[in-house]
């Protein structure tokens, strides 16, 4: 298993196909179960906070469909999508 591994990783940045697409997974989970959730309820929350959000949702997006995304680049549009989920105000 160390040898298929091996043989799997990116010389050049030292990660796996494998790893990249488990990334991808729970970033389309976030986007899917979470983000595509909050656009429909846009009104709720303030203008400030869903517009970072929704900044974010574009970034997870491209890294989604993007062929050449790396692991930092997966992880780090994760990262962003979740903070802008957690610091969403709503309106009062």
């Amino acid at each position: 298993k160390i040898k298929e591994a091996l043989d799997d990783m990116d010389p050049a940045t030292g990660t796996t196909e494998k790893a990249i697409v488990a990334a991808k997974k729970e970033l389309r989970e976030l986007y899917v179960d979470e983000g595509l959730y909050i656009v429909e309820e846009e009104d709720k929350y303030t203008v400030e906070s869903y517009d970072v959000f929704y900044d974010a949702m574009e970034e997870a997006e491209d890294v989604l469909y993007a062929l050449s995304a790396d692991l930092d680049e997966v992880e780090e549009a994760y990262e962003l999508l979740e903070d802008a989920i957690y610091e969403l105000e709503e309106r009062d």
